[in-house]
Parts: structure tokens; C-alpha cells; sequence
């Protein structure tokens, strides 16, 4: 648990017990100083939850300060019916208690009746409150459809950053300067560029690729939509100063795989409810976390 030094316990960071090493029974003046190294009685507007064990006739009250207590990771382990979830909840009702602020994601329903709705604000995902696709991260949508290779990350990304521009273009026709022919390429918030010469590519190129398009939101139903109109390759005839980008079998068979992860991942994990196109009379799960 902690590591002794200059009359202290300090935590052992990556330093852990192996075969050989000695081991010692506490001592009740052992446990004191322990105690004394995890800030005891030291602050004011601290939780107190618990009490150590001295012996049987003695046991002194355990108070940990709010930064004490979440400074750190920690977990609460024990076997079935030890008392697990209580001790959660009993750490945030002092928490509570104390003004602080905190989020309990709770799959099973275990806690829902564990705070009245004074005291929380129950929010169920999917039904009132939603995530916001413009809020993750390139790594947040690569973890959450784990492309096999390079290529298909940077196939996931570019067809969202494409989706995102589709939106900002809905949004502000009059700030993105597109000309009649390359307007036509936006066709069902998709971005299908399928024949746009090489100048019309990079010009679009140049518009999804913008920082301004980062902070829209897009429908994520979209996403293996995208993906299968960017599977595309430049094509040269002769005659023609440029080549023009076609569809190609080839490319959509490298992208098949991702393309129907995608569905998959989707329609298993309801994504499409969890994500939505975030309006006014929705809540975001970052507005909420902010209050």
C-alpha cells in the first residue's frame, strides 16, 4: 500500500513486492503513522467514511480531505454483497453534502434511487441527453471503431471531416465559396465527389480540410455512406488536361471491411441514438458536466 520513508508513508508508484522480499506486521504505531500520511485530521471540509482497526477495543475515524480523496485514482474492490456499493454512495453523500460535483454513470440502475431528484439532475443517455459528434476527438473515433491499418484511419477521419463540412456548408452558404459544378457534389449530407476534376478535388480538398468545419456536428448514420463514396481513384483520358476521380471497385473492396464495421458497430451499440445532430431542445453531456 505505501512504501515507508523519513518517518512517512509515501505511495509506492511502480515499485511492487516480489519473491524474496521481507514482509512485517503492522504494529499499532505502524498504523498510526500511515494513517498520519494520508493528511488525517489535517484539513477542514473533510469526508469521513470509515475507521482502522487498532485492535479490537480501539479503531480511529478515518477523514481524508476532498483533493486527498480524488487526487488519485481509486477503486473500491471486495467480494459480493461486502458492502461495495455502499461505500460509494456513503463517499459521495459527504461529497455531496460538500457542495462538490460529480457523475455517476450507472448501466444497471443500481443508484437511481439512491439520491431524490433534488439532489441530481437524472439524465438518461439517448433519451434527454446525447452526445455531440463535433465533441470527440481523431483518437476518441478511432478507438470507438478500431480501424485495422493506417489507411483505414485515415479513411475513418477524412470521410468525418467531409461529413463535417457538409454540415458547416448547409449552415454558411454564403461564408464557403464553391462554384454551380462543385455545388452538385454535395448530394444527401454526403460529400460524393465522384467526377470532380483534379482542380475541383483540391478546392473541396481545401474546404473540408479548413479548422472552421471542426466544431460542427454531422449525422453519424452517415459515416459508411461517406466511406464507400471515397472509394474513388483518378482516372486519365485521352484528350483531357485533367483526370477526373471515378469510383473504384478496387479501392471500395480495401474499404469494404471498415465500411461494414462501421454498420455494424452503429446498429449494435445504437450508436445513431446516442449521437445526435445536437439542436436546442437537446442537452449535451458536455454542457452538463460544465454546470
Amino acid at each position: 500500500m505505501a512504501m515507508y520513508d523519513k518517518n512517512t508513508f509515501v505511495l509506492p508508484g511502480d515499485l511492487t513486492v516480489g519473491i524474496g522480499d521481507k514482509a512485517y506486521i503492522c504494529n499499532d504505531e505502524a498504523i498510526k503513522k500511515y494513517i498520519n500520511s494520508l493528511e488525517i485530521n489535517k484539513r477542514d471540509n473533510q469526508i469521513e467514511f470509515s475507521s482502522f482497526n487498532l485492535n479490537e477495543k480501539k479503531a480511529i475515524p478515518f477523514k481524508i480531505s476532498v483533493d486527498g480523496l480524488f487526487n488519485h485514482h481509486f477503486m473500491i474492490v471486495g467480494a459480493t454483497n461486502s458492502g461495495k456499493s455502499t461505500s460509494a454512495l456513503a463517499i459521495l453523500d459527504k461529497y455531496q453534502k460538500l457542495k462538490g460535483k460529480f457523475l455517476i454513470i450507472d448501466p444497471t440502475g443500481e443508484y437511481k434511487d439512491a439520491f431524490s431528484k433534488n439532489e441530481v439532475n437524472l439524465k438518461t443517455i439517448g433519451k434527454n441527453l446525447f452526445l455531440n459528434t463535433a465533441n470527440l476527438t481523431d483518437e476518441q473515433w478511432i478507438s470507438l471503431f478500431r480501424p485495422n491499418d493506417n489507411s483505414q484511419v485515415i479513411e475513418l477521419l477524412e470521410a468525418i471531416k467531409k461529413l463535417k463540412f457538409v454540415q458547416y456548408y448547409k449552415k454558411h452558404l454564403n461564408k464557403v465559396n464553391l462554384t454551380e459544378a462543385e455545388n452538385r457534389f454535395i448530394r444527401n449530407d454526403i460529400l460524393d465527389c465522384e467526377g470532380a476534376n483534379q482542380e475541383q478535388y483540391k478546392h473541396l480538398q481545401i474546404q473540408w480540410e479548413s479548422d472552421k468545419v471542426f466544431n460542427e456536428s454531422f449525422d453519424i448514420n452517415n459515416l459508411d455512406k461517406q466511406i464507400e463514396k471515397d472509394s474513388l481513384k483518378l482516372s486519365w483520358n485521352k484528350g483531357i488536361k485533367q483526370g477526373t476521380y471515378q469510383f473504384d471497385y478496387f479501392t471500395y473492396g480495401a474499404n469494404s471491411w471498415l465500411i461494414r464495421k462501421v454498420k455494424y458497430l452503429i446498429k449494435t451499440y445504437n450508436l445513431k441514438e446516442l449521437f445526435l445532430n445536437v439542436d436546442s431542445k437537446t442537452q449535451k453531456l458536455s454542457n452538463l458536466l460544465c454546470k
